[in-house]
């Protein structure tokens, strides 16, 4: 949970559901060889109670992902900590003035 990766892509495919909602981008490796990331965020409730609803992402946004890489990063999966979408100006997990929370929605001091 300690490291991080950033990747820029193009969103795929959004779903915003219980458990957990995914997020599908389309970005390019360092070969620069286009690969599908599923990205984990929160479960829908918890991302509803922050604005996020199921039109906040559509297939073709252009976005920027930081996150917690799965085990093997060989297998393109994450667990979201921050999302930008340059376009408009979106952000989700580094509001100015918010207190920050992890992924589960707590608080952090």
């Amino acid at each position: 949970m300690d490291q991080q990766v950033t990747i820029e892509g193009t969103v795929s495919k959004f779903l915003l559901m219980n458990p957990h909602t995914w997020i599908e981008v389309v970005a390019p490796d360092q070969a620069r060889v286009p690969q599908t990331w599923s990205v984990e965020w929160n479960a829908a409730g918890i991302l509803g109670s922050r604005g996020v609803n199921r039109d906040t992402l559509k297939p073709g946004d252009e976005v920027t992902i930081t996150m917690s890489p799965g085990k093997s990063q060989a297998e393109h999966r994450g667990l979201l900590r921050i999302i930008r979408r340059p376009a408009d100006g979106f952000e989700w997990g580094t509001k100015p003035g918010e207190v920050p929370v992890d992924w589960l929605g707590v608080e952090q001091k």
